[in-house]
Formats: C-alpha cells, structure tokens, sequence
C-alpha cells in the first residue's frame, strides 16, 4: 500500500484518491504472490476480513503488527508453510483460535512466489470495474437510483456529473460546507431567505419554483414537487406523454440544475445577478442548444423551439 500522502506538494488528484483509499479498500483484496507488499495483519488477503478483524486478540499479542505476508512465510520446493511470532508462548485457552488460525493460513491461495496483486472483489475476473464501485458507493436505504435519468440523457458530461453529485447530496452547498466547518452565513442567494440547502435550491426556493413553474405551464402539466432530487429523478421520465419531445423532457431536470446552480454562483462569487425572466430566458436557450446537440430537435430559434414543445 502507498503511504499517505501529505503536505503542500504532490499532485491533488492523487491526493484525493488517496486520501478516500479506507472506502476503496473494503472492496478489494490481495492475492498473495511472494508476500512482498501485502501486510500479513492489516490487509485483506486471507479469507473475507483482515486478520486483524477476524483474530483480534491473536492481533493483540502479534509481536510485529505491521508485518508482511513474507515476513511469516516460507516457501521451498514449491511448498508454502507458516511461521508465527507473538510476544509470549499461548495459553490453553488460546489453542483452538490458533488453530483455526493456522487452518485459514493453510487454507488461503498464497502462491509463494511472484508478484502480489490487488483484485476487485465485484469482478470475477478481479478486474476494477467503475460502474461496480459507483453502485457500491451509492446508498443502500431501499431507494433505486434512477441513474438513467443522469447518465442516458444526452447532457454534457460535467452536467451529468454535477447532477449525480447533487443527487447523491455532495454539492457543496451552504448546508453540506457548514458540516465542513466552513464559517458561512447561511442564507440562500437566490431567494435571499435563511437556509440554502440543495433541496431548497434546485426545488423549493422561490427562484426554483417559478422557473419550475414556467416549465409546467408550457407542457401543460400539473406537478407536485418531490422532497429532494432523488425523487424527482426517480418519477421523472415517465411523468410526459408526448413522445415527439421525449428527449428534451428528460433533459429538463439536469438544464433547470444547471442554469440554477451558475446563477447561484454567479451571485455568490461574482457579484453578478439575473432577474426572474433572464434566468428562463437561460434556461430555455440552454435546453435548446442542448436538444439540438441530442438530435432532439432542428429549431433555430427560441420561438421556434417553445413551439415545438408547447
């Protein structure tokens, strides 16, 4: 393994990688070749968990808890044996976990020789997969993420990537950066009123809502607002009935985002502020741009394309 990587100097991509290596970690383990970079105690290598996990108070009397694979394995004509230390002789009471011990390490696939390697537990072949690590880090309270309605919708991939962020609640609005300790005042820049958290400013906000509201009233649809983005993900697409528009209906959600979230920035760091009306206006030019890009649609011009949808 790498050693954690800190100060001021180094890359910062792999800083981050790094620095989120305890989440990775669960989902991988080692197959053992000459036991040169696997730690013997802390590594997943030898069964489901670590050794420490599944022996701790062997791991408690391990006289070198830092210990490689290699450094308790030997390996002559072909054949892989064990060999322990810990700090005192064991008790009676201690026997039948010692042996157990020595049964898993017999048991385990330690070649004895060549290189050791990291294999993804999602994969048969043990090959990283993304989609098999993205599916792990999503939550597992029963709700099925709508992930089509993210990454199948024809959206720039920033956007798409912005809109799987805010639907996982990662974007760093006021609430997610004062549980980052950041010293904000917590206030919504679009509405002006107390309490910017990304339900509130992609949904619930006045802003949000009247550019919501502008897009019902042009699909002559009756809508209630969901709770938070996930939701509204989730019954999205099959919330309109005319195909021919399909394709810019679903790319709604992620452009209303979108434009929200570069206003909000616009006015929070820039200084910068676009009424009601501009803002729509944004919006329907972004939408548009967007649906000629996925094919959706040839318009050329805005009342043109409000035509087409309406």
């Amino acid at each position: 393994m790498a050693l954690e990587v800190s100060g001021p100097h180094g890359v910062s991509l792999w800083k981050t990688i790094r620095k989120e290596w305890g989440s990775f970690v669960k989902y991988v383990n080692f197959e053992v070749g000459d036991g040169s970079k696997v730690k013997f105690w802390l590594d997943t290598w030898c069964g489901s968990s670590s050794l420490k996990e599944g022996y701790p108070d062997l791991f408690r009397i391990a006289r070198d808890k830092e210990a490689l694979v290699v450094d308790h394995m030997c390996f002559e004509n072909g054949v892989v044996s064990w060999v322990l230390n810990f700090t005192r002789s064991a008790q009676d009471w201690e026997l039948d976990s010692i042996a157990a011990f020595l049964k898993l390490l017999y048991s385990s696939s330690a070649k004895g020789q060549g290189e050791d390697r990291l294999c993804w537990q999602g994969s048969a072949s043990g090959a990283f997969q993304v989609k098999a690590y993205y599916k792990a880090l999503l939550p597992t309270a029963g709700l099925v993420v709508p992930w089509k309605s993210i990454w199948k919708t024809r959206t720039p991939p920033r956007v798409a990537f912005f809109v799987w962020a805010a639907a996982l609640g990662r974007i760093l609005t006021i609430d997610n950066l004062r549980k980052r300790h950041v010293i904000v005042i917590d206030w919504c820049y679009m509405c002006k009123g107390c309490g910017e958290s990304i339900a509130h400013l992609l949904l619930h906000c006045l802003a949000a809502r009247e550019v919501w509201s502008f897009i019902f009233s042009m699909f002559n649809i009756l809508w209630v607002m969901p709770s938070g983005v996930m939701d509204l993900l989730y019954c999205w697409g099959h919330s309109c009935c005319n195909v021919r528009v399909q394709k810019i209906w679903d790319l709604i959600p992620s452009c209303v985002f979108w434009c929200l979230w570069r206003e909000r920035n616009s006015r929070s760091f820039e200084g910068k502020e676009n009424n009601l009306m501009e803002i729509k206006l944004i919006f329907i030019r972004t939408l548009m741009e967007w649906s000629k890009a996925a094919g959706a649609t040839h318009c050329t011009t805005i009342l043109d394309f409000i035509s087409f949808i309406a």
